[in-house]
Order: structure tokens, then sequence, then C-alpha cells
């Protein structure tokens, strides 16, 4: 790495599971010369990416690193992320517990995420798969704004209202909302009046996708988010309480490219 002074982006598939594998990839981070990473990608980091490896990458990247994505995160990982205080340029940034998702980060991990977003104000596109994902984002998404949201939930929980009102300080720039799961037959729930309110006020959405948290649209609620956001080009459903009221609405968005539904609507 000492001999790659143009090194900017390093992606890693597989870290070697040594006795101390956190102070190996800090040791490793430390030996890249030039001006400094802008991209890290980490795609096991349950145990090498921690307090060490962070604190590294901080040091040596943090005044150039604008992409970060680290999946299998551990909460080692995310309480650790105090510690990297240096990294507020990030543009781009994925959190993922992935196949570690039964490590349930509790609140102080929440907070410590919630404030490392905030020290990164440019943040463009944010893709996060944590638990406690509305306390973490809630008190952060004013002070951010967002082009793209993405949210997988480990969980299967509901985002509370607090959270819907606080996504109203993206209505200016988020083009793209994706709520997933890795369920593959996600909870059919009624999404409440001020989630509907709250993505209708997205009138730059040019992508959404509710497949997760409360999917259960109908006819009434779809009509009003085509309607209020006429620039989409992708929709992406879970519901099985639509008709072909439903599909008339989506017919009249001039610019629908993509629109698939894990249900088939209700065709009378």
């Amino acid at each position: 790495m000492t001999n790659c002074p143009n090194l900017k982006s390093l992606q890693i598939y597989h870290w070697p599971a040594v006795f101390n594998s956190d102070k190996a990839l800090s040791q490793f981070v430390s030996t890249i010369s030039g001006k400094g990473l802008e991209r890290l990608v980490v795609t096991h980091g349950h145990r090498c990416v921690r307090g060490l490896a962070l604190s590294a990458l901080s040091t040596y990247h943090g005044s150039t690193l604008t992409e970060l994505e680290i999946l299998d995160i551990s909460d080692s990982c995310l309480s650790a992320l105090a510690m990297a205080t240096n990294i507020t340029k990030l543009r781009s940034c994925t959190f993922s517990l992935g196949s570690m998702n039964y490590n349930f980060n509790n609140e102080e991990s929440c907070n410590i995420v919630s404030q490392f977003f905030a020290q990164n104000s440019a943040l463009e596109s944010l893709d996060i798969g944590l638990h406690g994902v509305d306390k973490i984002l809630t008190p952060v998404l004013p002070s951010l704004k967002l082009t793209h949201l993405s949210i997988t939930d480990v969980l299967e929980t509901i985002l509370p209202d607090s959270f819907w009102t606080a996504m109203n300080s993206q209505i200016s720039t988020l083009e793209s909302l994706t709520l997933r799961t890795l369920n593959r037959y996600p909870e059919l729930v009624r999404p409440s009046t001020k989630m509907i309110n709250a993505i209708r006020l997205l009138y730059k959405l040019k992508s959404l996708t509710l497949t997760a948290f409360s999917v259960a649209l109908n006819d009434y609620e779809v009509e009003d988010i085509v309607y209020s956001c006429p620039l989409l080009e992708d929709v992406y459903l879970a519901s099985p309480s639509f008709t072909n009221r439903s599909l008339t609405a989506l017919a009249t968005l001039q610019n629908l490219t993509n629109f698939a539904c894990l249900y088939s609507p209700i065709i009378p």
C-alpha cells in the first residue's frame, strides 16, 4: 500500500480472522500512502472494524473520505464511531447489520451513530439497516439534505410519527426513498396519516419503494402519492389492498419506467 500513492478507493471483501483483527486492519489502513482514501467498503466488518480501525481511518483518511460502506457491522463498531471525529466529509454512507442482525445496538450507540451522521452534514446518500433506526435518524434528519435514503427493516417495526415529522426536512432534496425488509413476506400494516402526508410532500421523488414498515396502502393513498409526486419513475409496493383505480393513477405518471408489487392487485 505504501507503493500506491494514487490509491483512492479500497474494497475489502474478506479480512482474516486473526487474534486481533481490529488492530491488524488499523495497521493496514495507516500504511496507505498518498493523499488519502476517498472510498472504503468493508463487506464483513463485524470483527475487524472496531475502535482501532476507525481511529486509524479517521486519523489518516478522515479529511479525504467521502464514501464509507460497512456491512455486517457490530455494536462495537457503532460505539467506536465516537472516535471518528475527523470523518466529516462523507457524501455517501452505508451501515448494515446484514447476517449480524442479532446484534441489538443500545441507546448510547444510537446516539453516537446519530451524532456521526450530524458531523457529516454534506451527506447525500444514506443506506441504513440497523436496530433503532428511528432513534438514530429522527434527531439528525433536520441537519441533512439527502437525495437518497434507504432503510432496511431488520426487526419488523413501525416508524413512528415523530420520524415522519422529521422527514419533512427532506422535502427540497430527496429523490429516492426506499423502505425495504429482509423478510420475503412483509407484515401488512396500515400506514399512518402522518406517513402518507410526509411522502406526499416529497415532490422531487423519482423512486419510491414501500416494502417494509407500513406497506398496506389503499387506492386513495396511492392516488394521493401519485398526484403529489409527479416525477416518479420507479414505484415498488407490497400492498394487496389496491385495485384498478391505483393502476389508473399510476398510468398518469409521465416518467414511470418501472412498477412492481409483491401482491397482485384486486381486479373486479
